[in-house]
């Protein structure tokens, strides 16, 4: 299985991005503060179901938003989509 998807809105910096994965190996690269560890904390957040950063769930919302999610598309390898859920956490709650 191999992530295909995954959608960030309002999670740390990113307001909203879709980024599109391959199943080989997948680099990220880019300017400072753009968002390539916030793309890795929330992959570790939705599989682990907590952040390796010790951050609190608020934390992780974008300011003045009233919520986060991630909605990631993992596929298995004969190209079944195997799993598709949504992370959502409002401002407020705890994991």
């Amino acid at each position: 299985m191999y992530l295909d998807v995954a959608v960030f809105e309002n999670f740390r910096n990113i307001e909203h991005f879709p980024f599109t994965f391959s199943p080989g190996m997948n680099i990220l690269f880019g300017g400072n503060a753009q968002g390539k560890t916030a793309v890795i904390e929330g992959i570790y957040l939705f599989a682990g179901g907590k952040s390796f950063r010790r951050a609190r769930d608020k934390d992780m919302i974008k300011n003045n938003n009233p919520h986060v999610m991630m909605d990631p598309i993992i596929q298995r390898l004969s190209n079944e989509k195997d799993i598709n859920n949504t992370f959502s956490l409002a401002r407020g709650e705890k994991l």
